[in-house]
């Protein structure tokens, strides 16, 4: 008599279940109708979605009631694969801006003085729009430019420039929840610097500052935490001898998990470093109470020097929360002359490291490093509006002094370790790159980043190979998606298949847990084809021309990115002529933008105009938002993109 999956008990179906990878259950999912019904039970998803894909945005849809746990399990392998296989699900053009941030799903982008602020996750057909120059200009008080833009639960904030013959900057954070009128508006005035971060949760905001006051006059972190409840200032302090200046190159800093983390890939200022092993210097203290006396910093291994001199130049770095353990990890990429190998031979890797914080029960120290400690507050609340929460500050440079310092112990808890598959992803999965894969040069890679969650690594080029639609176009914006996936864990052949062993350590004798995972390598593409449709070619390529000036940013279900000669990073005056579209590439299948047609469909009509060559103006959308002069300056409006009307779904 035949048998049946269906026939088993529900017990022993159960304990199959938690044997298989996320591919496996949604292929049994969609395998038999019956079997659908029995598995698509929330307790059996909502479990194996705990084990999988706990910390990921599917998953929190699911606990919020938004879609059911199948469905985001469904939505998530959906997501990955499309990522993972440079398939995108639609392209279309969400606004035009100077300059824009995408973080947690929400774009934040400038235009004509006016940040505007749209959820991409959530397809939203309105926007949040904050005219920052319209406020001053009602206060009789003059714009210069905004930068440092940064948003996070809710929050806006950035740094407004006044101009370069004003002594201080204003950093500026405003409560976004509400649709007519902003919860909180804080703002406090801050000395100047070459470079600014801000990170912030909807309670506590860190601005940092890189200043040149170390005492051999190399340029350090001044960090200033702030609480959003009220506007006050907690006590200053410096980062000092934490080396690294370019965030997202040698640094990186960040808020999770309730603690601020600060991390950088260097730990001297020397070009040439004596010790042959080479470490992340990590610092982390709670949000909530940033003294001394709760800070942490460590020393955690990053490589050996034996490994082969790196390239700079690829050199990226981020943290990155795992979506199936919620682990914190350090993510980097780079190019390395692997054992000392010739220029031919550069190679580059993406690894992975989770965080781990020294136990302090049995911490040893091994070294001491100075953060300077807090000085008497130099910011003082002085205003406060009855109807907006409005905190003024000031600070006068010239008051400050060079703070004490205390000694803060540094745990160098992570020794050298053999590096395990899952956490060493490179580039090629054969020593030589195949002969079918093309690279790009640097200059030709606009955007980089690697995201674990999908196993891939994502660049956003310039080609100078034409489409065939184009003969004659001189380059073209491109994905180019390099992804693997977990092989099975036997060895052998059919009849005799054994599960595959881990290694041994040497020195313990123990097992080496993950070292008997191997990887399929799943090739690199190239998207679009150069047989894709004109129409698409257009939109990808909108304002870019012969300017090789690209911006892009990307998470583990899009890439938003403007192309052309624009203003940079800032958006001084309220200048015109220097906006440029603004493209999303979206593969999140739950992410819809009402109203896109499908790629070679009938062509929408659309809401403004169109020049000539099809191309939706800057000054065509300008016409389509005239603003009246009583408008508020915090306010909700129609989508840009929904005006634009340009974009495709493309399959």
């Amino acid at each position: 008599m035949a048998s049946s999956i269906l026939s088993l008990p529900l017990e022993l179906l159960l304990s199959i279940v938690d044997y298989l990878n996320l591919a496996d259950f949604v292929s049994l999912l969609n395998a038999r109708r019956a079997l659908a019904v029995m598995l698509s039970y929330d307790g059996i998803c909502s479990r194996f979605a705990q084990d999988h894909i706990q910390y990921s945005t599917e998953a929190r849809r699911a606990q919020e009631g938004i879609l059911s746990y199948r469905s985001g399990i469904q939505y998530y392998f959906e997501r990955r694969e499309a990522f993972a296989l440079c398939n995108p699900v639609s392209a279309n053009v969400l606004g035009y801006g100077s300059s824009f941030v995408y973080r947690e799903g929400v774009l934040c982008y400038l235009r004509n003085g006016v940040i505007r602020l749209m959820d991409v996750h959530a397809g939203a057909n309105t926007e949040t729009v904050i005219d920052y120059q319209r406020y001053l200009r009602r206060r009789a008080q003059l714009f210069g430019q905004i930068e440092s833009i940064h948003f996070a639960d809710g929050f806006l904030s950035f740094v407004h420039d006044p101009g370069p013959e004003e002594e201080r900057v204003e950093l500026v954070a405003i409560d976004t929840r509400n649709k007519s009128t902003p919860r909180r508006f804080l703002k406090w005035c801050m000395a100047r610097g070459s470079r600014y971060f801000v990170r912030h949760t909807s309670r506590y905001l860190y601005y940092g500052l890189c200043t040149g006051n170390a005492v051999d006059s190399h340029q350090e972190w001044r960090v200033s935490p702030f609480d959003l409840s009220n506007g006050s200032i907690l006590a200053a302090f410096q980062l000092t001898d934490f080396v690294g200046a370019d965030i997202g190159s040698n640094v990186v800093f960040e808020i999770m998990d309730g603690y601020f983390y600060a991390l950088s890939n260097q730990t001297t200022l020397e070009a040439q470093e004596e010790d042959p092993t080479s470490y992340y210097r990590i610092l982390r203290f709670p949000i909530d109470d940033p003294r001394s006396e709760r800070m942490e910093q460590w020393l955690q291994w990053r490589r050996n020097h034996q490994e082969g001199p790196i390239h700079d130049s690829w050199t990226d770095i981020a943290l990155h929360k795992n979506e199936r353990t919620g682990t914190l990890e350090i993510v980097e990429t780079r190019a390395e002359w692997q054992n000392g190998q010739g220029s031919s031979k550069l190679k580059r890797t993406f690894y992975t490291e989770p965080v781990i914080p020294p136990l302090s029960s049995n911490s040893a120290v091994s070294e001491t490093s100075s953060v300077s400690a807090p000085s008497t507050p130099i910011f003082a609340t002085t205003t406060i509006s009855p109807e907006v929460s409005i905190h003024s500050t000031s600070s006068s440079s010239a008051s400050q002094t060079d703070p004490p310092t205390i000694d803060i112990p540094i745990t160098a808890h992570s020794p050298p370790h053999a590096r395990l598959p899952h956490t060493t992803h490179p580039e090629y999965a054969t020593p030589l790159p195949p002969l079918t894969y093309r690279s790009f040069l640097l200059s030709k890679t606009k955007h980089r980043a690697y995201h674990p969650g999908n196993a891939a690594f994502l660049d956003l080029v310039l080609d100078s190979t034409p489409p065939s639609s184009h003969p004659k176009l001189q380059q073209q914006v491109r994905l180019r998606i390099g992804s693997r996936v977990q092989a099975h864990p036997f060895v052998g052949d059919d009849s005799h298949a054994l599960l595959r062993k881990p290694d041994i350590d040497q020195d313990t004798g123990l097992s080496v847990e993950g070292s008997e995972e191997q990887f399929v390598d799943r090739g690199i593409r190239i998207w679009p084809p150069l047989d894709a449709p004109a129409e698409l070619i257009n939109l990808l390529n909108l304002g870019l021309g012969t300017s090789s000036d690209v911006e892009a940013q990307s998470d583990e279900r899009s890439v938003v990115y403007m192309a052309g000669t624009g203003s940079g990073s800032s958006f001084r005056d309220g200048a015109r002529g220097c906006d440029r579209p603004i493209v999303l590439l979206n593969f999140d299948p739950f992410v819809r933008f009402q109203g896109l047609r499908r790629l070679g469909g009938e062509e929408n009509v659309p809401n403004c105009k169109r020049s000539s060559g099809g191309v939706i103006s800057a000054e065509a959308v300008a016409v389509a938002r005239t603003v009246a002069d009583n408008a508020p300056w915090y306010r909700r409006e129609r989508a840009m993109w929904a005006d634009i009307d340009r974009g495709f779904r493309l399959r």
